[in-house]
């Protein structure tokens, strides 16, 4: 279960380094390329000790007893060094809407298998088994742009893992991170 989704954390904290000072009020971000959270207001801290102290410890790092466990979470992710050189964000984040992962599971979920089938193109053979999806890389091929259905793009980065763990790339430029 992602942190933000049952409700407790409601505050993420970063170093303030490099697209995350770019984050605003109203921003939105995509958190593990599934949940959509809307920020509702950024406070800026000199190191992650006053930034635990400052905000509910609970909503930032919920389970967590002590500041100071709580920042020994962060130098797993930031060393002091750069935390004292560029400072720390506490990123208060809002989940007021339908998320598009819930709507997704939805679409699928009454589409069955043949209509998944269908909506893909995709052909049985005789070595098909009926009440089995195929592959991830055989569904993949059929997004793309069939001649069916020309726009229909399957969009990912080379570096998804690198980009989830550093968390620092821009989606887009329309008020859209990736975290």
């Amino acid at each position: 279960m992602m942190p933000f989704s049952d409700g407790h954390k409601t505050i993420e904290g970063r170093c303030a380094t490099g697209d995350y000072n770019r984050i605003g009020t109203g921003a939105f971000l995509l958190v593990n390329k599934c949940l959509v959270l809307e920020v509702k207001d950024i406070r800026t801290y000199s190191s992650f000790s006053e930034m635990l102290e400052a905000e509910c410890l609970s909503k930032v790092l919920p389970g967590v007893n002590s500041v100071e466990e709580g920042v020994q979470i962060y130098r797993r992710f930031y060393t002091e060094e750069k935390e004292m050189r560029n400072g720390v964000l506490a990123i208060d984040i809002l989940r007021s809407f339908p998320q598009p992962y819930i709507s997704l599971s939805q679409i699928l979920s009454e589409l069955g298998y043949s209509g998944v089938q269908s909506l893909l193109d995709l052909v049985c053979t005789a070595e098909t088994i009926s009440d089995m999806l195929p592959p991830p890389r055989a569904l993949a091929k059929h997004f793309g742009g069939s001649s069916r259905r020309p726009g229909a793009t399957l969009m990912a980065t080379e570096n998804d893992s690198e980009q989830q763990t550093q968390g620092e790339d821009l989606a887009s430029n329309h008020s859209f991170y990736n975290a």
